[in-house]
């Protein structure tokens, strides 16, 4: 099981999150928290499709990747983050958790539900 470090969420202040979530309540929930907290949301990004290109050229300091967008596996867009040596965390309702973490190694996996208090925390502990 991958280590997870927590920072003091005032880290985020200024910072560019890219957000990947397919659902609309988690995401808004998600964005308010992290615009709350000073961040720059990008996204959400609902697709997979959108979620690639973003990743791809995106301005990105961190990401929250949901690895379920509609039925389509996001490994695409993890695979971007970790080419362009983009920190991001999992915040997932499906695989298993020990699953992920052999495919991300170092990455760290939040299984839904999860506080966002408690997200951000983590979050700021990859920055």
């Amino acid at each position: 099981m991958t280590e997870i470090n927590e920072a003091d969420p005032s880290i985020l202040v200024g910072r560019t999150i890219f957000l990947v979530e397919d659902q609309a309540i988690i995401a808004l929930e998600l964005q308010y928290e992290l615009e709350s907290a000073g961040a720059r949301v990008v996204g959400p990004a609902h697709t997979l499709a959108k979620a690639e290109g973003f990743a791809r050229r995106g301005r990105i300091d961190a990401a929250i990747l949901d690895m379920d967008l509609r039925g389509e596996d996001s490994d695409p867009v993890a695979e971007i983050l970790t080419k362009r040596n983009i920190p991001f965390l999992i915040h997932t309702g499906h695989g298993e958790e020990t699953d992920l973490d052999a495919r991300y190694p170092g990455v760290p996996v939040l299984v839904k539900p999860v506080r966002s208090k408690q997200l951000l925390r983590i979050l700021a502990g990859l920055l």
